[in-house]
């Protein structure tokens, strides 16, 4: 039988990283130009944006009340049939929709009922979920928040959502949570964050006009830049911290003078 991946890497919490075959992934680039072209995604979405998760966070800071929604095992929740009826929506041919569908979905039976789904590692898989997240009434909500002056910045998985009023984050949570409950997609509740003036989120912790690499993911960075050395890595570091937090950037090179200079 002719699959769609070459090899599978378990990576945590039950999920497997999947190696697309070459021949299929260089099918989906075309695809995913295509999809493109038919469909713009919101610019709430920060993951298929320039600055990612940071500029996500950043947009956050301008507001006092935040809450997180984590969507467990997103992309195994985004199913060849939802997957199809996506791309129809956009204006793809059923036959054409089907076909895509089929070699972008990998079969999932390791724990709960068998079933074709998104896989990560996957060229199409984030701009495929994003579509068809976008196209459910947890995505229609976004929406609404957004026009009720609400920021919201999603990352993948990720929704975030923060307002300068106890009482609308309230409500903003709630109204998420049902949304994700009428999309059939199912909510991480210990990942999850409810209202409060802090929040953390991809190993950073915000506030208002304030966000800061949590210590332990600064451990790593120590530990990492100390291993590599000087070098590309090591830049590369400091530059992400540096976006994130200069305070911190500027702590990480005085930690390490041999490899960042004076």
């Amino acid at each position: 039988m002719i699959t769609n991946y070459i090899n599978r890497i378990p990576f945590g919490d039950g999920k497997w990283l999947f190696e697309q075959d070459p021949v299929f992934a260089d099918a989906a680039k075309k695809q995913v130009m295509r999809i493109k072209k038919k469909w713009r995604p919101p610019e709430h979405f920060y993951h298929l944006a320039k600055g990612g998760h940071v500029s996500a966070i950043s947009h956050q800071l301008d507001y006092s009340w935040f809450c997180k929604v984590d969507l467990k095992r997103f992309f195994q929740q985004i199913t060849r049939n939802r997957v199809t009826r996506h791309l129809r929506s956009i204006g793809y041919p059923k036959l054409d929709a089907i076909d895509f569908a089929k070699d972008s979905t990998v079969l999932y039976g390791d724990i709960g009922p068998r079933h074709f789904a998104l896989p990560y590692g996957f060229t199409q898989s984030p701009i495929l979920a994003s579509l068809v997240l976008d196209g459910t009434p947890l995505g229609k909500e976004m929406y609404d928040l957004v026009a009720q002056d609400f920021e919201v910045g999603v990352y993948v998985d990720d929704i975030l959502i923060a307002h300068k009023d106890k009482g609308q984050i309230e409500l903003a949570w709630e109204r998420a949570i049902e949304a994700a409950t009428r999309s059939n997609l199912v909510v991480n509740e210990k990942k999850s964050s409810p209202p409060a003036t802090s929040c953390e989120a991809f190993n950073i912790n915000y506030e208002a006009g304030l966000m800061q690499i949590t210590a332990d993911r600064m451990a790593e960075f120590s530990e990492e830049v100390l291993m590599c050395g000087k070098g590309a890595t090591a830049t590369a570091i400091l530059e992400y911290v540096r976006s994130v937090n200069e305070d911190q950037a500027r702590e990480l090179k005085a930690s390490f003078p041999g490899i960042y200079g004076p």
